[in-house]
């Protein structure tokens, strides 16, 4: 009974008017016939069940009127025709005949075309007055042409609206159809699993991504299963996960959504993998009705941030000692650098203390940086990702003085860092340096040395020129250096020049 889909209420009441017209269905395949309760009663037959087979209802025609009605059907049944109208007499529990028109069409068929399903109305036209009064007396049910013309008249009408509610009942499934499925294409579009909930835990619906992360063929592995049992039930350490600590079902406690950064589901094949997962209630009339889950398996991410922070603390031991100075900013709309973070060398090198100084603005800690123009500077590299460089930077405080080398970029996050050296010491031996260079070259400047080999009379002692011409030793040598003669005469000169003045023997 369970697979025959039968009217909602709500249609059956769109449908029903008056006391007079009673839905029905008919499920050719099963041969189950659905029947308005009001109808039964009328006939004074059982209502404890709105189902019948279709042989009953046959059966109950009166003979007359079989031949019509099953040339009338058969058309229907061969897809030849798809509405249907019949006039008869129909038995009831008492034995007596009740005029009734049937309308209905077939709503489903198969593949090859045949149709599946009807769905109609019965209307008892036997109500009428006028009716009765044209009535036989021998109550064999029979009726004047003009009052069956009558009401064949208005079970048209009542079938052309019949139809027309069928027909937007039929787009309107349709439309669900359609919508059904581009969410399902949607939801299986998504890496992302997903699935939902009703409010006993049992699984209502998942997408492909949540069939493949837990490891099963398909999602009739999941769907009604119970959620908590079949992927939560255990936590990380082995122990056991009771359902009122399950922070996915806390949701429905709560009616407020949650969401788990790390947690453990259980695969297929009870290995444990690792999700972030957030947990979103189903409202209706402020009233918790379920839950949608979305998750990602973080397992290969959880592995790979674990190499990350073990690369990043390598780096960060590595700028820890080496030994150029390194602070990083942060930036803040409009025109904020806060300290962050910096390393020993920049610490010794600056003379401040970073945790101290830690949360600080730019200015504050470098006080005439605004006036030098590197907090502009410093900005513009925040801003428009630009480097800054400088090999001579002299900077001057109340708390540092030298000068400096500097190299400032952009990291991610609107970050600055800067690094730089302090050379002051380096610049002031380069300035001794230039200072030395430049005694020597005055040094360099004031001797005029003779060098190589000088051509000179074994005689009289000239020396010849690069022009040949034999000057005075003395003329030579003071044009060719800064030296200068003066002249006087030795001993033996004296001598030789004057023996009776300085020859003592003599005397």
């Amino acid at each position: 009974m369970q697979s025959t889909k039968w009217p909602k209420k709500e249609f059956l009441n769109l449908l029903i008017e008056s006391e007079d017209e009673f839905i029905w269905q008919w499920d050719v395949v099963s041969g189950e016939m659905f029947f308005d309760e009001n109808y039964l009663k009328k006939l004074g037959y059982k209502t404890s069940e709105n189902t019948y087979k279709f042989d009953w209802w046959q059966n109950k025609i009166h003979p007359e009127h079989q031949p019509e009605f099953n040339t009338t059907l058969k058309s229907c049944l061969s897809g030849k025709n798809k509405h249907f109208k019949i006039f008869y007499r129909i038995k009831t529990e008492l034995d007596d005949w009740i005029w009734m028109q049937t309308i209905g069409r077939w709503i489903e068929t198969d593949k090859r075309g045949i149709p599946t399903r009807f769905i109609g109305i019965h209307r008892n036209i036997n109500k009428s007055e006028k009716l009765k009064q044209n009535q036989p007396g021998d109550g064999d049910g029979s009726i004047s042409d003009e009052h069956a013309r009558q009401q064949i008249s208005a079970l048209e009408q009542a079938n052309k609206k019949l139809n027309e509610e069928i027909d937007s009942c039929r787009l309107a499934e349709d439309q669900l159809r359609e919508s059904e499925a581009k969410i399902k294409l949607l939801l299986n579009s998504t890496a992302e699993g997903i699935f939902g909930m009703d409010t006993n835990g049992r699984c209502t619906f998942c997408n492909s991504a949540c069939v493949n992360i837990l490891g099963y063929e398909t999602e009739k592995d999941i769907l009604a299963q119970n959620i908590h049992e079949l992927i939560h039930h255990t936590r990380a350490d082995g122990s056991v996960c009771p359902l009122e600590e399950c922070r996915i079902f806390s949701t429905f406690r709560i009616g407020q959504g949650v969401y788990c950064e790390n947690d453990i589901f259980w695969w297929l094949d009870h290995r444990k993998i690792k999700v972030e997962y957030r947990s979103h209630p189903i409202l209706k009339n402020d009233e918790v009705i379920g839950a949608v889950v979305t998750f990602n398996d973080i397992t290969e991410k959880s592995r790979t941030k674990k190499l990350l922070e073990k690369s990043l603390q390598t780096s960060a031991d590595i700028v820890r000692e080496i030994p150029s100075g390194l602070f990083t900013y942060q930036y803040i709309v409009p025109d904020k650098l806060i300290l962050l973070d910096g390393n020993r060398s920049g610490e010794i090198l600056s003379g401040i203390n970073i945790m101290e100084w830690k949360g600080l603005e730019f200015n504050d800690i470098w006080p005439n940086a605004k006036k030098d123009g590197l907090a502009a500077a410093f900005l513009e590299v925040v801003k428009n990702g630009k480097t800054y460089r400088t090999e001579n930077k002299v900077y001057k405080d109340e708390r540092l003085e030298g000068a400096f080398k500097i190299h400032a970029f952009k990291l991610p996050g609107n970050k600055l860092a800067v690094a730089f050296d302090n050379i002051t010491e380096i610049r002031q031996n380069e300035e001794e340096r230039e200072r030395l260079i430049e005694q020597l070259k005055k040094a360099l400047n004031e001797i005029n040395t003779l060098r190589g080999i000088l051509p000179i009379c074994s005689s009289c002692k000239k020396i010849r020129d690069d022009t040949g011409y034999w000057n005075q030793i003395e003329y030579y040598i003071s044009i060719h250096s800064d030296a200068e003669f003066s002249h006087g005469i030795c001993p033996d000169c004296a001598e030789k020049l004057y023996p009776d003045e300085f020859n003592p023997y003599k005397k």
